[in-house]
Parts: structure tokens; sequence; C-alpha cells
């Protein structure tokens, strides 16, 4: 895998994540709804929770993993966001 930089928005990040996850080369639109298309599905999901919290250093409850904070790469920036100002 390449080596996410840490310096990138927490979307940008993301996108990078999920690219070497899915095994895509080419841009995932931050509005993109992952979930309604099928590209991500259980087995992704769980890869994302470990991912965002090792990368942004939060804890997410399994009651937290829900298909809002997940229908999108920016839906799941803006969740990092409110997970680390708490």
């Amino acid at each position: 895998m390449t080596a996410i930089d840490n310096t990138q928005l927490p979307e940008s990040q993301i996108e990078e994540f999920l690219k070497q996850l899915l095994g895509r080369s080419d841009r995932v639109n931050w509005d993109h709804q992952l979930l309604d298309e099928g590209l991500i599905v259980s087995m992704e999901i769980l890869s994302l929770v470990t991912f965002l919290e090792e990368r942004f250093q939060i804890a997410i409850d399994p009651f937290e993993i829900s298909p809002d904070s997940f229908s999108s790469i920016r839906a799941m920036a803006e969740f990092v966001r409110s997970k680390r100002q708490s």
C-alpha cells in the first residue's frame, strides 16, 4: 500500500485509503454515496473504522457506525471532525 500523507485534509486521506482498499486508481468523489452504490459493504466498513481510529486517533463505538456517518467520504470526514472536537 502507498503511504498516505498526514498533512492532507481528512477527506483526501480517506479517499486515498478507500482507493487502496477498493483497488481503484481513479478519483472518488467526496459526495459519492458509497453505501447506496454498493461500493462499500460490511467488510470495507470494518476496515474504514480501523483506519479512521488509527489515522485520526479517535475511538468509534459500535453504535456510532451508521449509514449517515459512512455514506460518503465527506460524511466520514465530518464524523472524524466531530469526534476530534468532543
